[in-house]
């Protein structure tokens, strides 16, 4: 697994870099087309890093029978639709949820610690959580009003913009500490790279491309990687199928929703479905891979 690791992070490093050089600056949210290009990686290349729990589940649960699956489809899709009822209810306050349920959940994605870690967890512990916190309040420290913009789309524009100047007070803080700790604690030299690169990512490019390429090639690529050697009792056709089927319901309902709900602008309906489907399926995603284990599986296989 670590070469497959270390193949995909030189991938996010130097594409990281060619598109900071390439797009640095540039308001992306001016053009329709790139905009929903973007959103449409998202969808292709993020989205199925989700669709494997239902490997994850059947792997945990051992479920061999149809009643087990209706059960687990039921609890699974019946927990999207609460947090997506308590959006309905309270936008704001899921909406600072899925921020920080977020930060959390990309805390594992960095690939290595050092040895010294293994005698001191809480280190690492802190340092994975300081670096997700970071990379969800880094993009306001230059594109406060696009974020507000992109914010706005989903929660009321006053609670946008409270929320992107509190980021914009704990970004410059959080990253500094998070790259002191790493240095002082004598991080891996391609872990620290991977940090810088990404803090780099998501300060210098606008929010929307910045997100898309950390979301595709550093978060759902590494899952799918892990997932595949922890996983490693399926085949190449259940993991092929696991990938498709789930993703494809998920484009369903994205389309129904979009056909039901009511619309203001064509780039708000897509932004609001695309993140708040993203925070509904994140919950029981998050939840599932906790139950089976497999953050603990990664403190020992990164």
């Amino acid at each position: 697994m670590h070469q497959w690791i270390k193949t995909q992070s030189n991938f996010f490093i130097i594409a990281s870099i060619a598109l900071i050089v390439i797009a640095h600056g540039q308001d992306i949210s001016q053009s329709l087309a790139l905009f929903f290009g973007l959103i449409l990686l998202v969808i292709i290349f993020g989205v199925p890093h989700g669709s494997l729990d239902v490997l994850f589940a059947n792997q945990h649960y051992q479920l061999n029978d149809i009643k087990k699956w209706l059960t687990f489809i039921g609890l699974y899709s019946l927990t999207a639709f609460i947090i997506i009822l308590i959006w309905k209810l309270v936008p704001s306050l899921l909406f600072i949820a899925f921020l920080i349920l977020s930060a959390l959940h990309f805390a594992d994605d960095i690939s290595s610690m050092s040895d010294r870690y293994q005698a001191v967890p809480r280190w690492e512990n802190l340092i994975k959580k300081l670096y997700g916190f970071s990379l969800i309040a880094a993009p306001s420290w230059l594109f406060a009003p696009q974020l507000s913009s992109l914010y706005a789309m989903i929660v009321d524009e006053s609670s946008a913009a409270n929320i992107v100047a509190i980021l914009q007070w704990l970004c410059v803080p959080l990253i500094l500490v998070t790259i002191s700790l790493s240095v002082i604690c004598k991080m891996q030299y391609r872990s620290l790279l991977e940090i810088i690169t990404a803090f780099l990512l998501v300060i210098l490019l606008h929010p929307i491309l910045a997100f898309t390429i950390y979301f595709c090639l550093m978060h759902s690529a590494r899952h799918l990687i892990r997932s595949q050697f922890f996983l490693k009792h399926y085949s190449q056709r259940d993991y092929l199928l696991a990938l498709t089927l789930p993703t494809l319901a998920v484009i369903v309902f994205g389309l129904l929703a979009w056909h039901f709900l009511p619309h203001q602008s064509l780039q708000s309906d897509i932004v609001k479905i695309v993140f708040v489907g993203l925070a509904a399926l994140t919950v029981p995603h998050a939840w599932l891979l906790n139950r089976a284990r497999f953050y603990q599986w990664l403190r020992f296989h990164r």
